[in-house]
């Protein structure tokens, strides 16, 4: 790319439509020194660019914490954002080892309990289990050492069993050549709110490069799939994932309308599949800010969506989070 090109890609944008309410359902906060600190003050900066009245809170273990000390902590953030002006994080989705079977409904109970002392009742809306896995080298997998397979695993799927009990929602996060396992998921547990995040991960990078066509068609197989699950939501999101990005054509630092021609047919499709009212755009921040900041990544969602009506709009940016992680239809 060119210094040209860099320069122009970096000039300040204006947000677009900035009275249109968001929640972002996915962003993480980060209580750890040095280049990978993302903290509450930095976030509602990040926010104040366009009108995000709310947020949820992703599990992330960056801050090298356990679980249940990440969530006390996502709960304290969340008192701290009610206590000033900008984003109140009104959601907190914690990390819990599904493979532990039934024995993870006492960690489940746990995490509830701890946001009800706190006085965050309702605050716990659920957990995330990433199961991000490929054979390539190139490609890298969850830190949590999934095989293969893990949403298929009669250990997890025990486990799993334990959220609907608690009404608690699930995130799954899977490489697109994975997403028939979470249809599957999906069919065994119809009772539970499933959202599949980063628009089902539709890999760039390794094995993948160079064959978006080839990934375009078994990643629309495996969304089609999961489609037709009517408790799974899609997070339209992680376009700024280094694996998921083609870096050959997506410029480093793009501006809102090169992102938005990048990712404009796959996101136009998806939402056609799922439809807006199980749809919501989601930032994935700060891990998304890799490739650019805040601003850039909402303004490339509502460019996007420039021809939506208000109420698809209104589905995307902030109705279908709503009703996927608090139940209000």
């Amino acid at each position: 790319m060119t210094d040209t090109a860099v320069t122009s890609a970096m000039s300040p944008e204006t947000p677009l439509e900035p009275e249109l309410e968001i929640l972002d359902p996915h962003h993480h906060l980060l209580e750890k020194k040095g280049v990978h600190a993302y903290l509450l003050d930095e976030f509602k900066a990040d926010t104040s660019s366009h009108k995000v009245v709310e947020s949820i809170f992703v599990e992330c273990a960056w801050p090298a914490l356990d679980s249940i000390s990440e969530v006390r902590k996502a709960f304290e953030w969340s008192r701290d954002s009610a206590t000033t002006s900008g984003t109140k994080i009104t959601g907190v989705i914690g990390f819990a080892d599904l493979r532990q079977g039934a024995a993870v409904g006492e960690l489940l109970d746990e995490m509830s309990s701890i946001a009800e002392s706190g006085g965050g009742s309702g605050l716990f809306k659920g957990i995330r289990h990433g199961a991000t896995w490929d054979a390539s080298p190139e490609i890298r997998n969850h830190r949590t050492g999934p095989s293969a397979d893990l949403y298929e695993e009669r250990a997890f799927r025990e486990g799993f069993a334990q959220l609907a009990r608690r009404h608690l929602t699930f995130d799954a996060w899977v490489y697109h050549p994975k997403l028939p396992t979470v249809a599957s998921l999906a069919d065994e547990f119809p009772d539970t709110r499933i959202i599949l995040d980063h628009l089902g991960g539709p890999l760039a990078a390794g094995r993948f490069a160079g064959h978006a066509d080839q990934v375009d068609e078994h990643w629309k197989h495996g969304m089609k799939l999961v489609a037709e699950r009517q408790n799974v939501f899609l997070k339209i999101g992680g376009i700024g994932f280094d694996l998921m990005v083609d870096s050959t054509v997506v410029p480093l630092r793009p501006s809102s309308k090169q992102l938005a021609d990048h990712w404009r047919s796959r996101i136009l499709w998806a939402i056609e599949v799922f439809g807006t009212d199980r749809c919501m755009f989601e930032s994935n921040f700060p891990a998304d800010r890799g490739v650019c900041d805040y601003l850039t990544i909402w303004n490339a969602f509502k460019l996007i969506t420039g021809d939506f009506s208000d109420a698809e709009k209104a589905d995307l940016f902030r109705l279908s989070a709503r009703k996927a992680y608090y139940g209000i239809a």
